[in-house]
């Protein structure tokens, strides 16, 4: 094995120390389910059915990140609570797999270095309270990259299989788990290949592999099929191409346009291939943008000299390794997607790991330099020097990390967000609910509302006043949420529908009457519409 017994309890102190801050701010900034956070309601709900034991419906979220949600719900806390506990959890735990990860490149106490920086990294204190997928999704994505760089060197199939299984897990989180499943594959096949001869003996590798994969995954990927009617990654792969709005425009008879299929979904958005190209590299730079204003530049260069370092000499044929954790992020860059921190998640486990060779690197060369004049001197003073150096180097950037992660939680901006989510969602979704029948649908452009109400939602289309209107009635909407957010960022076409905050009738035409309504300074407001009865 790579390590040395005593050698866990480096990561598992890492680990520990990793759980506790995130559960810190948890616990310090109890702000309810905001906008960003709305997918975990799709989440819990197949968390509740998993706990239920009920039929997974393969049309929302994948299972990966709701199994775990699953356990935590065991705890005598509600299932959000639990969702969140999961997230943060799963984070805390990819410590584990990094550590093991940074030894292949680095030595003990800078791997533990890597662990430590990841342990107070200011965008994950920051995201990781959120109940999404992502912390799962690179938890399980490092466990399948470690037990696929074991298998590999050991000609293992038991590892090869497990890693096979980590993959899929990654892919039932995440769909740019696909990609890390294809890479790990097609490093399966390269020791096939010797002397420029087929190497016969070894060509179990990727089959059991692949095996181990399709033993979590193919289940899956069967039922997606037969729910959609064609093969796929992921059932939401138009509306990420094409963004929702565009997918959710009523066509002249009121109705949504069917779901494109296959290669016509990219065809009918981009058109032509220089279109594509466009697209493509102005996400790229987009993406890039976000990721350099993470960190200052002088972190940067540090990041850049090392993967240089990484890439020279024998360490460089491990690197294919932390390719895996680069290439998953491809995805992110064909689809129209908010450009967040999030959607490259992977990318700065690559950059710890860089950033710390640097390091220990420059301390090797002045060590080399040192025994020129002291020869007789030992190695646990070498490595007394590297770990003083390191925790001067952990620490301050810990520090600012830290600092950043408080402040924003502070921001005014958030501080805003959870204002926003108290008095507009909250307050509208427990109107309803107070208004309303356990199976009264509501048609609404945030499912949040749909989840602090506990009823079933329908999203608002992008249309015309009636047809809008008459597309809920059609499809059995109750009631109808208009919220100033929602109608001055994307919907402008219904401002006519906020007309009660003005005092203004509603049109009779329409057949709904206004239940409630109320405006907030600095924050908006909404109106909530009763359909009646015919």
């Amino acid at each position: 094995m790579l390590l040395k017994k005593w050698e866990y309890c480096l990561p598992i102190f890492a680990c520990m120390l990793a759980f506790a801050l995130r559960y810190h701010f948890l616990v310090t900034y109890r702000y309810p389910m905001m906008i960003h956070e709305q997918d975990a309601v799709g989440y819990m709900v197949v968390a509740k059915n998993i706990f239920q034991l009920q039929p997974l419906d393969t049309a929302g979220r994948p299972p990966g990140y709701p199994l775990v949600i699953a356990l935590f719900a065991l705890l005598p806390v509600d299932l959000e609570y639990a969702a969140r506990l999961a997230s943060i959890f799963m984070d805390a735990l990819t410590v584990l797999p990094l550590f093991i990860l940074a030894r292949i490149y680095l030595s003990r106490i800078p791997a533990l270095a890597v662990c430590l920086l990841w342990a107070f990294f200011s965008f994950s204190l920051i995201f990781t309270t959120s109940p999404l997928s992502q912390s799962s999704y690179l938890c399980y994505l490092l466990w399948g990259i470690v037990l696929l760089h074991q298998g590999v060197e050991k000609n293992g199939k038991g590892w090869l299989c497990g890693a096979g299984i980590l993959f899929a897990l990654s892919y039932l989180a995440r769909p740019e788990g696909f990609v890390g499943f294809v890479c790990g594959f097609l490093v399966c096949l390269l020791p096939l290949i010797g002397k420029g001869n087929f190497n016969r003996k070894k060509v179990a590798a990727p089959l059991v592999f692949l095996l181990g994969f399709l033993l979590l995954a193919g289940p899956y990927l069967i039922s997606l099929h037969n729910h959609i009617g064609q093969w796929a990654l992921s059932p939401l792969t138009e509306s990420h191409v094409k963004t929702a709005d565009v997918v959710l425009t009523l066509n002249a008879k009121g109705e949504l346009k069917k779901t494109g299929t296959g290669g016509s979904v990219w065809k009918d958005y981009y058109g032509t291939v220089p279109v594509f190209i466009d697209a493509v590299w102005a996400n790229i730079k987009a993406f890039s943008r976000v990721y350099y204003s993470t960190f200052p530049i002088w972190m940067h260069l540090v990041s850049w000299a090392g993967m240089v370092i990484l890439l020279w000499g024998r360490r460089a044929k491990n690197f294919i390794y932390m390719l895996i954790l680069l290439a998953v992020t491809s995805p992110n860059y064909i689809v129209t997607i908010p450009k967040t921190h999030s959607y490259i998640y992977p990318i700065f486990t690559v950059m710890f790991v860089c950033f710390i060779a640097f390091f220990e690197t420059a301390a090797k060369g002045v060590w080399r330099v040192v025994e020129k004049f002291r020869p007789v001197m030992k190695s646990a003073v070498y490595e007394a020097g590297l770990s003083v150096l390191l925790l001067l180097v952990v620490s301050y950037v810990s520090f600012g990390f830290y600092k950043q992660a408080d402040a924003n939680y502070q921001s005014p901006e958030l501080v805003r967000q959870v204002m926003l989510t108290e008095k507009i969602y909250k307050g509208a979704g427990e109107i309803i609910k107070n208004n309303s029948q356990k199976n009264d649908v509501i048609m609404t452009r945030w499912g949040l509302v749909g989840y602090f109400a506990d009823r079933p939602v329908i999203t608002l289309p992008k249309g015309g006043v009636k047809e809008v209107v008459d597309y809920g009635r059609k499809n059995g909407a109750r009631f109808l949420l208009i919220d100033t957010n929602s109608v001055l960022s994307r919907r402008q076409e219904l401002i006519e529908l906020l007309g009660p905050l003005e005092g203004k009738p509603v049109n009779p035409a329409y057949g709904i009457e206004v239940l409630s309504g109320n405006y907030f300074p600095d924050l908006g407001g909404f109106v909530i519409y009763r359909y009646l009865l015919k």
